[in-house]
């Protein structure tokens, strides 16, 4: 997998409409100061920049043989002799693919097209950290769980064993004392993204999520719980290697103690690498494989 990184993304962009804009202060034109410039292309700062930037990649990638994802737009496909897959996130690209030969060639047109910067192999991308060893690619976030418990002043903090006590039931009828509800949307918004590498903190992460519009102290008690417990196991991540996969799904009945929604989950295993969703409804559609899942 290789990292591109697009320089001056939005200046790319063409634009659409008729766009005019103020001669920059102390550069104006002498003895035209009130005249104006039409835009040929977008510039940074323009509400119309992003979406000009991403109608340009995006046709660039269809001429090059590309199909887009339906369901993921920042994916893109090409299926030839050999198959390219491309991650577009505004101006970060992630190449991959089982031709390196190809691969090459892709990069060079995308250099020819823009002023690209070259990142290597892939290491870094969006606050998750990838790492290549001969059973795969580890993906892990590491230094985000760091940054996460410096932010909320839980660097200190002692760890604990599991992310949720045992049978612990939440609720919004309580008479507790209410806490900070920025506070606590801030630790559950981080707690999230971290779950993009820590499904063993997926089910936790939902159960407080349910409380952000008038949290109580059990709730932030239950969010603090799940910090303590990244912290005794930061350096957790994802092996993804190459081997058989296996499904599993769980559900938890009615387990809501104030709407009675019910509560399920599923877990697909790709060799020791963990895809998982959780759903909740009053109503729940039966898996083929229904075995208790465990991370």
């Amino acid at each position: 997998m290789y990292q591109l990184d697009v320089k001056f993304a939005f200046l790319n962009g063409e634009l659409e409409e008729k766009v005019y804009v103020n001669q920059p202060p102390r550069f104006e034109i002498k003895g035209k100061e009130e005249y104006v410039y039409k835009l040929d292309k977008a510039l940074y700062g323009l509400k119309q920049a992003p979406r000009a930037w991403n109608k340009k990649i995006d046709s660039f990638l269809v001429q090059q043989g590309f199909l887009k994802c339906v369901t993921e737009h920042g994916i893109y496909c090409r299926n030839t002799t050999n198959k390219l897959i491309i991650c577009l996130y505004v101006d970060d690209m992630i190449v991959t693919g089982n031709n390196e030969e190809e691969m090459k060639d892709f990069k060079k047109s995308m250099m020819k097209k823009f002023e690209m910067s070259y990142l290597g192999n892939l290491t870094y991308f969006l606050g998750i950290e990838f790492e290549m060893n001969s059973q795969g690619v580890l993906i892990h976030q590491r230094k985000y769980a760091q940054d996460v418990l410096k932010r909320f002043n839980m660097l200190n903090c002692k760890p604990i064993s599991t992310p949720v006590d045992t049978g612990v039931k939440l609720s919004l009828a309580n008479d507790e004392k209410e806490v900070n509800p920025t506070l606590f949307k801030q630790i559950v918004g981080s707690l999230r993204y971290l779950c993009h590498t820590r499904p063993n903190i997926a089910y936790g992460v939902g159960l407080i999520s349910r409380y952000m519009v008038k949290p109580t102290t059990s709730h932030l008690v239950a969010a603090k719980r799940i910090l303590r417990y990244v912290m005794g196991t930061s350096n957790y991540g994802i092996q993804y290697s190459k081997n058989q996969s296996v499904g599993y799904s769980d559900s938890d009945w009615s387990g809501d103690k104030d709407d009675r929604k019910s509560t399920a989950a599923y877990v697909f295993m790709i060799g020791n690498a963990a895809f998982h969703g959780v759903l909740r409804k009053n109503q729940w559609l039966p898996y083929l494989l229904v075995r208790q899942s465990t991370l």
